[in-house]
């Protein structure tokens, strides 16, 4: 490390690095609606002391669509269209700490314990739909006893501590700073050691798992590893999508709708 690199990082606090991490930057308004001919109905559920934004569509079998990290609910409106239209009731939800839930921070333990508060009001469901960490998240709240038919994953992380590293390197703390902002996550009750693919090797449920082999963000290894663990799943790759094409892209969409439907 240069000298001039070794006093900028001797600035940054890792603790703050650390409240950073968990703190979502993202929008706190759904600015927009799927196109779906279908009556919304919008509840506020209950969720430690405040309340989780959710929106659903149709009343059939009920699928629960997860956003990922600094986003909100709005991220999945395209899937509802299909799905609604096939007879799902389809039900969308700001995670907590992002779009129109309460709260500023959120672990991925407790993003997991808001998704099965919001899946408990509609208990059980068909099948769940998680982007990125909202696919971790949805690996943690199916490792917690959620109740559901099918998993679908679109470019899932495979660990939380890379990530987190990952995170604290990009900020800028040298490999010291990053080891303290993870203990000081580890003491503040922050469960950093979770990895996607060994919860995910305990699953019975079918899960489809879907990456874009050029993916910027989370790498397809990572979908490569999970798979080779969850024995009960389907790996499908796509290209040309990056991180976030796979929450537009019709034919992703329609393989998602296939998958739930089949048999």
């Amino acid at each position: 490390m240069s000298d001039s690199n070794a006093a900028s990082s001797a600035l940054l606090d890792p603790l703050a690095v650390a409240r950073e991490y968990l703190t979502p930057a993202g929008r706190r308004r759904v600015l927009r609606q799927p196109k779906v001919d279908l009556p919304r109905t919008e509840l506020s559920i209950p969720h430690d002391l405040g309340y989780l934004a959710v929106r659903y569509w149709g009343d059939g079998q009920p699928i629960l669509l997860i956003h990922g990290w600094a986003s909100d609910q709005s991220d999945l409106f395209s899937y509802v269209p299909a799905l609604a239209v096939s007879g799902y009731r389809v039900i969308t939800m700001d995670l907590p700490a992002h779009g129109e839930s309460s709260g500023d921070c959120a672990s991925i333990d407790q993003l997991a314990d808001g998704i099965l508060t919001v899946a408990r009001h509609f208990d059980p469901l068909k099948a769940i739909v998680g982007h990125s960490v909202g696919s971790a998240a949805a690996t943690v709240a199916i490792s917690k006893g959620l109740a559901v038919e099918k998993a679908v994953f679109l470019a899932p992380p495979e660990s939380y501590e890379n990530f987190a590293r990952y995170f604290a390197a990009i900020k800028g703390l040298s490999p010291q700073q990053v080891d303290q902002m993870i203990e000081h996550l580890q003491a503040i009750g922050v469960r950093v050691n979770i990895t996607t693919s060994d919860l995910a090797s305990a699953f019975d449920l079918p899960g489809l798992i879907v990456h874009s082999i050029d993916d910027p963000i989370t790498s397809v290894e990572n979908s490569l590893v999970i798979a080779g663990k969850w024995v009960n799943s389907i790996f499908l790759p796509v290209s040309d999508l990056g991180h976030r094409g796979v929450l537009r892209d019709q034919n992703v969409i329609t393989a998602v709708h296939d998958f739930i439907s089949s048999k």
